[in-house]
C-alpha cells in the first residue's frame, strides 16, 4: 500500500553529532550536511554497500544511547496549497468532519484527500488533524488522531471550523454531537441538535504546512498538554478513504496542478466505496470495533512537534484576520 513508510524515496535520519563524528572519522565525512541531519538517499546507498552498513551501525548505536534520537520520514519538496471546495452535507447524526489535506506517496508524489464525514471511534473523542512541518532540511508529515480535545496542527487554516487553533465546528454535550452551523453544512430539517456561534477568527491563508515560507504558528502549552494526553489513531474507514484517495489519480497534483475540480472531488465517494468494498476485509483495515490507543496517555505528541516545526517568527502574525461572520467559511467554502 502507499502508506508502507519503507517506500521512500529519502529517509533522514536524524541523530546527534556523534554519528556525524563516527561518519567523519571512517572517511565519509560530507560537507554539504549539517552535524546534526543527515539524509541518506537510498540510490547512493545502494552503490556503496560498505558506506550504508557504516551509518546504519553508526545510527543504531546513537539510538540506543540518545533518548533524543529520531528516524522519520520526510518529502523535500513543499506541499502545494490546500485546495478551495465546498463542504458537503454532513449524511448522519454524529459523524464528524475531517478537513481535505495533501497527503504523499513515492508513487505519485503529492495526492489531494478531499475533505468528508465519518463516524468517530467513541462518543466523545475530536479529530486532531495531522500536518506537514518544515524542519529547516525537509517536510515532514504529522498524523492527526481521535482525542478528547483537540491539539495542535500546525496552525493550517483547514477551513469549515479548523481555523488554525481548536474546533468550533461543533462539540460533544453528554454523548451526542452538536453542530455549529454557522460553519458546518447541516440539514437542519434532518439534524436538530445544532447551534450557531460566529464568534471565531479566521487566517486568511491557504498555507499547507508549518515553518519558514508557511505557517509560523507556536504550540501553546495547553495544546501540548493535549498531545499529552490519550490519543487515538486514526479508523479503518479513515485509512480506506486516505488510501483510495491514493489511487485516484485525478486527485494526484501532477496530473491536476493542485486546481482539483469539482466532479472529481464528488467521484471521489464513489472511488472510496469501491475501495471499501474490496480491501475492509484486509487486515490493515479491518475494524477493531474500539479505539485503538496511540501513545497510552504518553507526551509523544510534543517531542514530535519538536522534531518538525521550525518556527521563523517570535509569535503568530496578526496580520490578515477577519472575524469568522465576514468569511466566506461560514457558508461552507474552504
Amino acid at each position: 500500500m502507499g502508506e508502507k513508510l519503507l517506500n521512500v524515496y529519502n529517509i533522514q535520519v536524524v541523530f546527534s553529532y556523534f554519528v556525524w563524528h563516527s561518519l567523519k572519522m571512517l572517511g565519509h565525512e560530507n560537507n554539504s550536511h549539517s552535524p546534526s541531519v543527515l539524509n541518506l538517499n537510498i540510490l547512493t546507498m545502494k552503490k556503496n554497500k560498505g558506506f550504508a552498513i557504516a551509518v546504519v551501525i553508526a545510527a543504531m548505536l546513537v539510538l540506543n544511547l540518545s533518548s533524543k534520537a529520531q528516524v522519520s520520514i520526510s518529502v523535500n519538496i513543499a506541499p502545494p496549497t490546500l485546495v478551495t471546495y465546498d463542504q458537503p452535507e454532513c449524511p448522519e447524526d454524529g459523524y464528524l468532519w475531517i478537513p481535505g489535506y495533501w497527503g504523499y506517496s513515492p508513487e505519485s508524489g503529492y495526492y489531494w484527500i478531499p475533505g468528508y464525514w465519518t463516524a468517530p471511534p467513541q462518543a466523545g473523542l475530536l479529530w486532531t488533524p495531522g500536518y506537514w512541518g518544515f524542519n529547516g532540511v525537509s517536510y515532514v508529515w504529522n498524523a492527526g488522531y481521535w482525542g478528547q480535545n483537540v491539539g495542535f496542527y500546525g496552525g493550517i487554516n483547514y477551513g469549515f471550523g479548523y481555523f488554525g487553533t481548536g474546533y468550533i465546528g461543533g462539540m460533544w454535550r453528554d454523548n451526542r454531537f452538536v453542530y455549529n452551523t454557522a460553519v458546518t453544512r447541516i440539514n437542519t430539517t434532518v439534524i436538530h441538535n445544532t447551534y450557531i456561534n460566529k464568534n471565531y477568527t479566521v487566517n486568511n491563508n491557504r498555507f499547507s504546512y508549518n515553518g519558514k515560507g508557511g505557517v509560523t504558528t507556536r504550540i501553546t502549552t495547553q495544546q501540548r498538554q493535549y498531545g499529552q494526553q490519550q490519543r487515538y489513531q486514526s479508523t479503518p474507514d479513515q485509512k480506506m478513504y486516505r488510501q483510495s484517495a491514493a489511487s485516484n489519480t485525478t486527485l494526484h497534483y501532477d496530473n491536476n496542478g493542485g486546481k482539483v475540480q469539482k466532479e472529481n472531488l464528488d467521484n471521489q465517494h464513489a472511488n472510496y466505496q469501491n475501495f471499501k468494498q474490496q480491501h475492509q476485509n484486509e487486515p490493515e483495515f479491518k475494524s477493531t470495533g474500539r479505539a485503538v490507543p496511540v501513545n497510552n496517555g504518553k507526551a509523544t505528541q510534543s517531542s514530535t512537534n519538536n522534531k518538525t516545526q521550525v518556527n521563523s517568527n517570535r509569535g503568530q502574525s496578526n496580520n490578515n484576520k477577519t472575524q469568522g461572520n465576514n468569511s466566506n467559511r461560514s457558508n461552507g467554502r474552504r
